[in-house]
C-alpha cells in the first residue's frame, strides 16, 4: 500500500498551537493511553503542533507524565518548518566526487 507523502499543516501567523514532543514511552502502559499518543501522532523523541483546542488539552493531560509542552503561535511553527527543510536540504550525508564518465581510474 503506497502512502502519500505527508504536507505539513499551515496555520494562521497569530494562532496559538501546542508544541508537543514526547519525552518517555508509551510502551508498558495501558491501550488507551497508546491510542491517544497514535492519535497526536507522537512517538518518542518526535514533536507534534496541535492547535489550541479542548480535545488537544484533554489529550495531552492524559499523558502528561510523557510529554513536554510548549505554547508557541502558528509563526513560531512557519519558522520551525522552513528552518528544518532547510537542514535537511543541506545535511545530505554524502558528497558527490564527480561524475561515472569524469572521474579517472
Amino acid at each position: 500500500m503506497r502512502t502519500l507523502p505527508r504536507k505539513s499543516p499551515s496555520y494562521a501567523p497569530e494562532q496559538p498551537l501546542f508544541r508537543i514532543t514526547q519525552l518517555r514511552s508509551a510502551k508498558s502502559l495501558h491501550p488507551h493511553v497508546k491510542r491517544v499518543v497514535d492519535a497526536l501522532g507522537l512517538k518518542r523523541g518526535r514533536t507534534t503542533h496541535k492547535p489550541v483546542l479542548p480535545k488537544w488539552a484533554g489529550a495531552i493531560l492524559k499523558i502528561k507524565e510523557l510529554v513536554h509542552v510548549e505554547n508557541v503561535t502558528g509563526a513560531d511553527f512557519s519558522r520551525e518548518m522552513r528552518e528544518r527543510t532547510a537542514r535537511a536540504q543541506r545535511e545530505k550525508g554524502y558528497v558527490v566526487l564527480g561524475r561515472a564518465n569524469e572521474v579517472a581510474l
